[in-house]
């Protein structure tokens, strides 16, 4: 656990580097290592191992994490985290004119502060917004997420070209921007190009899950965690019972694939929040983890492709606000059961896609408006 931490930090001092771990079992969270998470907070940063098969490499978390809020039970850490060292997104212009969904371009007022090739945030909260968001239908008063918040959208972006007071972005806007619910763009904090490869994560979670017992089982064994990352990876990697596999936040263009989770069933396979244009594909869940592949939080342009999963197994959109994602190619699983909470309703807002999806679970029909005591299974 030290050493790994230490080789960590050697890339970083360097300006990034490969840590390079060998064949063989490395193991973190013993009884001799202090429960603290590794973190990685430095671009170009890539943990390399011989494989996640046979001969390869494993790195076993021996000890459950601790929840850092223990009424809380989903808040124990991952063991790995990907995480700059700052979070601040300042506040650089205020967008003053409309655009449509799947252009390019937007009007500010003042360019000044925006750069060809910044990251950026396109950030809007907004009550009033809720009717445009939600049309055709109409938001139900136990939706207290809505009413308390209202609508609120974080796109992360590229600046592909200034001209003026328009911004020409590296890829579409996936909703509306209208001016007069009060967009602004910020900055964004972030890591680039940082990766995992070629390694299996293992636990040591044996007991029989239980949706939200306790924070073991909801979070005890939880893995590779990236958060505020751009451009960067996890490939060919193996995930052995673990309550948690893997979980992208707050990030913008990353991929995942060939990625294998088994073992003893957990909470969550891979999950996707408030994020934008991640790709999960050539992936399979022998585990059949409680929360299949899913999207929350603000998350849109997430993909799943050709993503195998178990017979009954839950696909997952949680709520937050998600819109304009993606399933391709996805064989097994089912819709209903792992929504959000009623009050977060809906599950996912508009551009919801299931494309060549192959249903295998025993719920053939579906009511994506669902009322009723089921009614946290409506998107």
């Amino acid at each position: 656990h030290t050493a790994i931490q230490a080789a960590i930090n050697a890339a970083e001092e360097n300006g990034g580097g490969r840590v390079v771990f060998p064949t063989g079992r490395f193991l973190v969270n013993t009884d001799k290592d202090v429960r603290t998470q590794i973190r990685i907070q430095a671009s170009n940063v890539v943990l390399q191992g011989a494989g996640s098969r046979q001969g390869g490499t494993v790195i076993q978390q021996i000890n459950y994490m601790l929840p850092t809020q223990p009424e809380n039970l989903w808040t124990s850490p991952y063991m790995f985290k990907f995480i700059p060292t700052s979070t601040s997104d300042p506040t650089l212009a205020t967008i003053t004119a409309d655009s449509d969904r799947e252009t390019f371009w937007i009007s500010v007022d003042n360019s000044s502060k925006l750069n060809v090739g910044d990251r950026v945030k396109l950030v809007m909260t907004s009550t009033a917004a809720v009717n445009d968001f939600i049309a055709p239908y109409s938001p139900e008063p136990s939706w207290t997420a809505l009413s308390d918040a209202g609508i609120r959208v974080r796109e992360k972006h590229t600046i592909a070209e200034i001209d003026g007071p328009r911004v020409r972005l590296v890829e579409p806007l996936h909703t509306d921007v209208q001016s007069r619910y009060g967009w602004t763009i910020t900055g964004y904090q972030h890591l680039e190009r940082v990766g995992v490869e070629d390694i299996c994560f293992k636990g040591t979670w044996k007991d029989f899950f239980v949706h939200h017992k306790d924070a073991i089982h909801d979070g005890g064994w939880s893995l590779v965690r990236m958060t505020r990352v751009a451009d960067s990876w996890i490939r060919r990697c193996s995930f052995l019972d673990v309550n948690r596999a893997v979980a992208i936040g707050n990030s913008i263009g990353v991929s995942i694939y060939h990625v294998t989770q088994a073992g003893n069933k957990g909470h969550s396979s891979i999950a996707v929040n408030d994020s934008y244009g991640v790709w999960i594909g050539l992936t399979e869940d022998l585990a059949a983890h409680h929360h299949g592949p899913g999207s929350s939080g603000r998350s849109c342009g997430t993909v799943y492709w050709r993503y195998d999963m178990q017979p009954e197994q839950r696909i997952d959109a949680h709520g937050g606000q998600p819109y304009a994602n993606l399933l391709d190619c996805v064989n097994g699983g089912v819709l209903y059961g792992s929504g959000a909470s009623i009050q977060n309703l809906p599950n996912h807002l508009k551009h919801y896609t299931l494309w060549n999806f192959n249903h295998r679970g025993s719920h053939t029909a579906y009511d994506f408006w669902v009322s009723g005591p089921n009614a946290r299974n409506r998107f």
